[in-house]
């Protein structure tokens, strides 16, 4: 057998080899993070929680949980050494989460330091909890064996149905340094066994300031997001519709519409930089998927009208959520950068934005066709 022959097929047994090497061994010799919360204890420490993936086969629970007390997140990462019996990586990291103290204190210095770790990277989520999050992730939930990939997949799947803005320590690293733009997380709750997103906390650079709603958040993807919310709930008075309602046993004085958004079409423009005056145009095609009172559908202009006040509803809405964002000092939507852009030379900065945001006024436009009515019609 010639020489190359015999390296050829030494290289053939090498790849045969490799191809059952079992991976499991590895993994076995690993702590695997996969989330990690950090609550404010008093003005010089903090309490940092990790959840770990069970990777020995013959765990009984699919998570480990450990909480320490450090004064820095490298400080906790020496601790959590010292506690578990394997290497503790933080490569799948999906999850980190802020106790309201620390969220109002400021979060970039931390949010910084992981994100100029390589093993944690920029697309780690971040979030708020309504709780402690040592709290929120030692609970023995009984839905999903481990709350830290439950979490991530939780808030992916927000985002990308358009009901959360993206949170990822990229994206509020970039908010936080740019002009005329402020960041927002979402905020995590739990309900008995149960987690959901209560909403989104709201920043004025890194300081968490205020909180806006569920509903106020897809208001905000709306406006100012990529992906827009595929649904939308219209709660509106029932008086301006009973024209063409038939039947009405209800004896609630609202009416509940529940949308399937097929398209949109949004845009903000800064109509008067002297006025310092926006407008806000929303153009909606939707498909009605539900109506809380027995509507007439077939009657002549039935559609019109609800269309119509479905509009004026909106408009109402999007004013109040900028007025809301106002009184709070933040700007997630990012009026400031529209200014910015739009005014020659302007020279903004972060203080006379500050300054300038509570003084703004807003119109709204909103256009919303029903291109389906479901099986209601």
């Amino acid at each position: 057998m010639t020489f190359r022959k015999l390296c050829l097929l030494l290289l053939v047994c090498c790849i045969f080899l490799t191809g059952c090497f079992d991976s499991s061994v590895i993994l076995e010799r690993l702590s695997i993070s996969v989330a990690m919360g950090f609550d404010k204890k008093n003005d010089e420490e903090m309490v940092v929680t990790t959840v770990l993936l069970a990777a020995l086969p013959e765990a009984t629970e699919a998570s480990q949980v450990l909480s320490v007390t450090a004064d820095t997140s490298k400080g906790a990462k020496d601790k959590f050494d010292r506690e578990v019996s394997r290497k503790l990586v933080s490569g799948q990291v999906r999850s980190i989460i802020y106790d309201r103290g620390l969220a109002k204190e400021g979060i970039m210095n931390i949010a910084d330091t992981l994100s100029r770790d390589p093993a944690f990277g920029d697309m780690v989520y971040l979030m708020v909890s309504n709780e402690s999050s040592e709290d929120l992730l030692h609970y023995k939930y009984t839905h999903f064996p481990n709350v830290g990939l439950y979490l991530g997949e939780m808030i992916d799947q927000n985002i990308e149905l358009g009901w959360l803005m993206p949170s990822t320590i990229h994206y509020f690293r970039k908010r936080f340094y740019s002009v005329g733009i402020d960041p927002a997380l979402p905020i995590i709750e739990r309900k008995g066994s149960l987690l959901n997103v209560k909403g989104s906390a709201v920043f004025r650079d890194d300081r968490m300031v205020g909180e806006i709603s569920a509903k106020e958040s897809s208001y905000l993807t709306l406006v100012s997001n990529k992906i827009k919310p595929s649904s939308l709930q219209i709660v509106m008075k029932k008086d301006g519709l009973s024209k063409y309602i038939k039947h009405d046993t209800q004896r609630t004085p609202t009416v509940k519409v529940d949308l399937r958004n097929l398209n949109f079409s949004t845009s903000v423009k800064l109509v008067s930089a002297k006025d310092l005056q926006f407008e806000v145009n929303v153009k909606m095609d939707s498909e009605l998927q539900e109506i809380s009172a027995d509507y007439h559908f077939s009657i002549p202009g039935a559609i019109d009208l609800l269309e119509r006040e479905m509009k004026s509803h909106l408009e109402q809405e999007l004013l109040a959520f900028f007025e809301h964002l106002q009184q709070l000092g933040s700007d997630p939507v990012g009026f400031g950068e529209i200014y910015r852009s739009s005014v020659r030379h302007s020279g903004l900065t972060k203080d006379q934005w500050r300054d300038m945001f509570p003084k703004a006024a807003f119109k709204t436009n909103v256009n919303i066709r029903l291109v389906r009515t479901g099986t209601i019609e």
